[in-house]
């Protein structure tokens, strides 16, 4: 499969994610632009597939607004259609609370680590040194941080 086929998969599957998200907790297109910071024609043109571009941050932004914790984009990576995306949605949703509490505290834990830096750089290196052995394992925990990152920056203004 060539690397744009790998992107415009996840692109599909994570249209399927939000768009069902967005349908089935009663949001409207307008609600959930205006939340990710973009104009609606521009969410309602990316959710029926007129454009494929969602940049990283609005991505972040949307998961956020759902409360769906980043690691979930692992799971949405994996799928390839926009069906595989709605059917990841479901299960979010059926999820029992005390799951749903377990991964808002991971999501919590992460967040603490990222801000260490700001408040002791010597943690902040044994952060990254863990990081650096943990990415040789798996690469995709250094886009999950990126994504992260990424998503924290844009809400900082």
């Amino acid at each position: 499969m060539e690397d744009g086929a790998c992107v415009m998969a996840y692109s599909e599957a994570l249209r399927g994610f939000i768009s069902h998200l967005r349908k089935e907790q009663k949001i409207s297109q307008k609600a959930l632009a205006e939340a990710i910071g973009i104009a609606r024609g521009t969410y309602i043109a990316w959710e029926t597939g007129e454009t494929k571009d969602l940049k990283v941050p609005l991505m972040v932004r949307a998961l956020q607004f759902f409360g769906v914790p980043l690691e979930r984009l692992e799971a949405i990576g994996e799928a390839e259609t926009e069906d595989e995306g709605r059917q990841i949605a479901d299960d979010w949703l059926k999820m029992p609370p005390d799951e749903r509490a377990q991964a808002e505290r991971i999501r919590t834990k992460f967040r603490a680590i990222v801000e260490i830096g700001e408040q002791d750089p010597e943690r902040l290196e044994q952060v990254i040194e863990r990081l650096r052995a943990d990415a040789r394992g798996d690469p995709a925990i250094l886009d999950m941080v990126l994504a992260y990152m990424d998503g924290r920056r844009t809400l900082r203004g």
